[in-house]
């Protein structure tokens, strides 16, 4: 779910089609109750099969990856709806 959706979102931003952004601001919504799924099934796994040790590493990046992922999906909102006037990170060009 998450492997295109950046470049699809630069794609609507650089097109200036603010429908396009709503609808894929959604699609954050569905990634982020993905990966809140995935920490919580790799959890059970985990615990069955290891020390609760070295557990807070996933907590860490997934938990990180969810909030990055509820934020972007505010901004691009906020886009939308014309209460940001511009989002500086789509502005820049992506790194080879």
């Amino acid at each position: 779910m998450k492997n295109d959706v950046g470049l699809r979102t630069r794609a609507a931003y650089r097109a200036g089609d603010k429908a396009a952004i709503a609808a894929l601001a959604e699609e954050y919504a569905k990634i982020k109750e993905s990966v809140r799924v995935y920490h919580q099934r790799l959890q059970e796994m985990w615990m069955r099969e290891n020390k609760p040790y070295g557990f807070e590493v996933h907590d860490a990046r997934l938990g990180g990856l969810i909030q990055r992922t509820e934020s972007c999906r505010q901004r691009l909102l906020q886009y939308a709806a014309g209460t940001l006037e511009r989002i500086e990170e789509l502005e820049e060009d992506i790194l080879d």
